[in-house]
């Protein structure tokens, strides 16, 4: 791994025990073929003046052709307003993109992620956030059934316990009015 100046992730290094060897006029095959296996950058970053990620890049190994060398995988573009993200352009290669919006209130906590492809129209999940004393108090979950392909809307909701010290100690978690989770954390306190 190699990182710049301030400590970002620049590219990563990795070494894919799995490679392709030829076995016929038309066929390969997949898999642990020697001890050497194949180094290359998986994953590349950039970053913009500020040092926000402006740009990653994923690479795995070429299935096409000859099957040597790497080839692109998912290709992303991140949007900033400010100091927040508002747009990630995701795609792989040959697909088409796919879009993540964030939306913030003046406070800069995140109020709304929503997807889609193509446009708007098409946003197939949307998360809307709800706080209250910077803790999300309310999730509204909005995503596409698989078999009917309507969109479904989950009502979440977060309630807090605090101990004598004003930190959580527990989170009790509700999905349309049903208790399905509770995270109970302890702290011990120095002296």
């Amino acid at each position: 791994m190699n990182y710049n100046d301030s400590g970002k992730l620049l590219y990563r290094i990795y070494k894919n025990p799995n490679s392709y060897r030829k076995i016929g006029e038309r066929s390969w095959s997949w898999g642990v073929q020697d001890t050497i296996g194949n180094i290359y950058k998986d994953l590349v970053n950039k970053y913009d003046e500020s040092n926000k990620l402006i740009e990653r890049k994923t690479y795995g190994l070429n299935s096409d052709g000859d099957h040597k060398g790497t080839k692109l995988g998912e290709h992303t573009i991140f949007k900033y307003k400010n100091d927040n993200l508002i747009q990630e352009i995701s795609g792989f290669s040959g697909d088409r993109p796919y879009y993540t919006n964030y939306e913030y209130d003046k406070e800069n906590r995140l109020t709304k992620k929503y997807y889609f492809t193509e446009k708007e129209s098409n946003t197939r999940r949307i998360e809307k956030y709800d706080y209250k004393d910077d803790k999300i108090r309310f999730l509204e979950y909005t995503e596409e059934d698989w078999t009917s392909k309507e969109l479904r809307t989950y009502k979440i909701e977060f309630n807090y316990k605090y101990d004598d010290k004003g930190n959580w100690n527990e989170i009790v978690k509700k999905v349309d009015g049903k208790k399905l989770y509770k995270w109970i954390r302890q702290i011990e306190y120095y002296k």
